[in-house]
């Protein structure tokens, strides 16, 4: 759960040495996936033909930076993806080199533990999320200064996304709220509550890729269909037992991936929540999901450290990047496909090449 107190014993545990800095040591390599245990192979229902799972090569590690100081929350690739952006638990956000990891930029304003950052589909500016502080704010990178606060008066935030158009933002966090704003004047539009039962905290918030829909996820296991026009609740149904951490549309719109703290990665029909895949992997709660850009795969990160690269159709597991003694909180996948970034508990941000399928 992403509440008070777990914030707080994850950040001891970080404080007393449990999660290990390998900065500087040798590279990582990813293991490919062959088995062809029944456990492996998820069925999808009504989908198209599955990408091949057997791929030349394996991934690895491009680079690894000490980005944070104790906690790297969040990271994201820029629409060009020549650079990205990390945020931190020492209330920084930073811009990088995506192809040398230099450090380009640093922006400073939340107080402590900045949990989510994004960048704007035109690639101009940057959203962040102040755990703490509770306020959202929008920053300009050609001048790397804020341009304005979202302060919504929750108390504790932990996501933020523009819409495609980038005209609007909403923020998700302490109460269940979902709160959605104008990013040009930051005037808010609205607020939606979940009618939930208690422990409703909202943790992730994802636009649909043409604007029209927006979905929540929630501790309390839920996860919420909005209309983004009205701000209405079309659809909502327990996905995960014990709470839902990410969640995000596929780029077609026609599906939601779920990380849930049960470990568990899920696929649903967007339109009527079916699930369509439920994949199983992680040994502990699962953190963070991203779609590849073309739908075709899935990324998946959780507190057992690993990185997992799923087929999005037929459901096969086909990398596992592990990082042993650190919790994987983040993922994104660069424009191309071809690169992953991962943010890690003890600070570190790491550059994944994945390969490509043959």
């Amino acid at each position: 759960m992403r509440g008070l107190a777990a914030f707080l014993l994850v950040s001891a545990a970080v404080m007393l040495g449990s999660c290990r800095s390998r900065t500087g040591t040798q590279p990582d390599q990813g293991v490919a996936n062959t088995s062809n245990s029944e456990s492996n192979r998820k069925s999808a229902r009504n989908s198209p033909a599955s990408i091949p799972a057997k791929v030349p090569r394996t991934p690895n590690v491009v680079f690894a930076i000490q980005a944070h100081s104790p906690w790297a929350y969040s990271v994201s690739f820029s629409p060009d993806g020549q650079t990205f952006a990390s945020a931190g638990g020492d209330g920084t956000v930073k811009l990088w080199d995506a192809s040398t990891g230099e450090l380009l930029g640093s922006f400073e304003g939340h107080e402590k533990n900045v949990t989510s950052v994004v960048f704007s589909c035109d690639g101009s500016t940057l959203a962040s999320s102040g755990g703490t502080d509770g306020v959202a704010r929008l920053w300009d990178l050609a001048s790397k200064t804020e341009l304005r606060v979202f302060d919504g008066d929750v108390g504790w935030l932990w996501n933020v996304a523009f819409n495609p158009n980038d005209k609007v933002l909403a923020t998700v966090g302490a109460k269940g709220w979902i709160q959605v704003w104008s990013s040009s004047t930051g005037e808010k539009i609205r607020t939606m509550k979940a009618m939930h039962e208690y422990g409703d905290n909202a943790t992730s918030v994802s636009f649909s890729p043409n604007g029209s829909l927006i979905v929540s996820a929630h501790e309390n296991g839920r996860i919420s269909v909005w209309d983004a026009s009205t701000g209405r609740e079309l659809h909502t149904m327990k996905v995960d037992s014990l709470g839902v951490e990410s969640v995000r549309f596929s780029p077609d719109g026609q599906r939601l991936a779920s990380a849930g703290v049960t470990g568990d990665i899920c696929l649903w029909d967007s339109t009527t929540l079916v699930e369509l895949l439920r994949l199983e992997g992680h040994t502990g709660p699962a953190r963070g999901v991203r779609f590849s850009s073309d739908g075709m795969r899935l990324a998946s990160c959780g507190a057992d450290g690993s990185i997992r690269i799923w087929d999005a159709v037929g459901g096969e597991e086909l990398y596992v990047l592990p990082v042993d003694g650190c919790t994987a909180e983040c993922v994104d996948f660069g424009p191309d496909d071809s690169n992953l970034l991962a943010a890690y508990g003890d600070g570190t941000v790491r550059k994944w090449h994945i390969p490509r399928s043959s």
